[in-house]
């Protein structure tokens, strides 16, 4: 089975990405066999990719003149599971400290933690462009497929994350290995890839209802990204969000 590398860059999860990527599988018509899925799957992709690209998002949830009340704030949020922080800023001549929470390199992402929050654990919580000036790296999210009707994961723990997807009839299959998303051509379904040891810092678990990733490297879970985890490679984890199968990794430099 060939296999046919995508890039992978920065992109949303879903939101005005699906309508695009709907619109992928009217061109496919005409197209048989499993060229046309590789196209189409292809296509799904780079629709997908197709979202405004800034360094990243991150949610703020208030603006506060006296520090040890942003502190306090942060510090409740954090308890909560959110990755809370603070950081000063000037405005009208004022000095104050936001309080944030995360990065991330899909403004859906940063939608979705945001909702999380509204759920009774912040007033307001507005998504705004990531501070490049920053100290704080981003989760990098990469969309792997908007979902099809029909599709299945076929890896087991330990193999990189492969999924099985039906177009208009026809199959096709995508595999993340630990960089990136890969279309796969060939027939048949393509033989199973071990991947190297897992790290068991991540876990499923939730916030107001809501499915999300928790990273436990730090011994604390913090949310890492929403969705229902299906899967992992290396220090990536591979969610269910809405309507798209999504990559999440840690920032470079967090504790393996």
């Amino acid at each position: 089975m060939n296999t046919v590398v995508i890039d992978a860059a920065p992109q949303a999860i879903a939101g005005d990405a699906a309508r695009p990527g709907r619109r992928a599988l009217a061109w496919r018509r005409g197209l048989t066999g499993s060229l046309g899925v590789a196209l189409t799957l292809f296509a799904l992709l780079t629709f997908a990719k197709a979202q405004d690209e800034a360094v990243g998002w991150a949610v703020q949830t208030v603006a506060l003149r006296d520090l040890r009340e942003a502190e306090r704030s942060a510090a409740t949020l954090r308890f909560a599971g959110f990755p809370a922080f603070t950081e000063f800023t000037m405005a009208d001549g004022l000095q104050f400290v936001r309080v944030r929470v995360g990065c991330w390199t899909s403004r859906d992402a940063a939608v979705g933690i945001a909702a999380l929050l509204l759920e009774g654990h912040a007033r307001e919580a507005v998504v705004v462009p990531h501070d490049p000036a920053s100290e704080r790296a981003c989760v990098h999210v990469d969309v792997g497929f908007l979902t099809p009707a029909s599709w299945t994961a076929l890896h087991d723990v330990g193999h990189k994350p492969t999924f099985r997807v039906e177009l208009a009839g026809h199959v096709g299959h995508l595999r993340h290995d630990g960089v990136r998303w890969q279309v796969l051509q060939g027939d048949g379904e393509p033989e199973p890839l071990a991947t190297s040891a897992l790290s068991w810092r991540y876990r499923s678990g939730a916030i107001a209802g809501g499915p999300v990733v928790f990273d436990e490297s730090d011994g604390v879970p913090v949310v890492l990204c929403p969705g229902r985890l299906i899967g992992q490679v290396a220090d990536v984890v591979i969610v269910v969000w809405e309507d798209a199968v999504v990559a999440c990794r840690p920032p470079a430099g967090t504790a393996p």
